[in-house]
């Protein structure tokens, strides 16, 4: 008896990320984050301003901002500017530095730009 099911093929296919509304995309990242193990997942992206925290979750016990860009190009200095949001978020209650922040972007993001960012980190003892 012949199956009726399709044939599966090998081609693979990039998501249309920039087909996603700035909102979708971060509800995509609050989904990939749990199916990763994160905990405790809260969508702050839509509520307004959000303080460089798109979406917060646990992982381990430990706190992490992620912030989204759903754009076309970014450097260094976009990710800079949300991670001194998250700095003075944080000084006014220790209790809102995270551990570490994930940035989720729809497009790609040079080595310079993750240096920088990686270097800016460490010296604020954050991943």
């Amino acid at each position: 008896m012949k199956s009726s099911k399709p044939a599966i093929t090998g081609s693979t296919h990039e998501l249309p990320l920039e087909r996603l509304s700035p909102r979708g995309f971060e509800r995509l990242i609050l989904a990939y984050l749990l199916r990763e193990g994160y905990t405790k997942a809260q969508h702050y992206g839509s509520g307004g301003p959000e303080r460089g925290r798109d979406i917060t979750a646990l992982r381990n016990g430990d706190l992490w901002y992620v912030q989204c860009k759903r754009v076309k190009t970014c450097g260094a200095k976009v990710f800079l500017t949300e991670i001194e949001k998250i700095v003075a978020l944080g000084e006014t209650d220790p209790a809102f530095k995270p551990k570490g922040i994930l940035f989720a972007v729809s497009c790609d993001a040079s080595a310079l730009a993750r240096d920088t960012t990686t270097q800016r980190c460490a010296e604020l003892g954050m991943d």
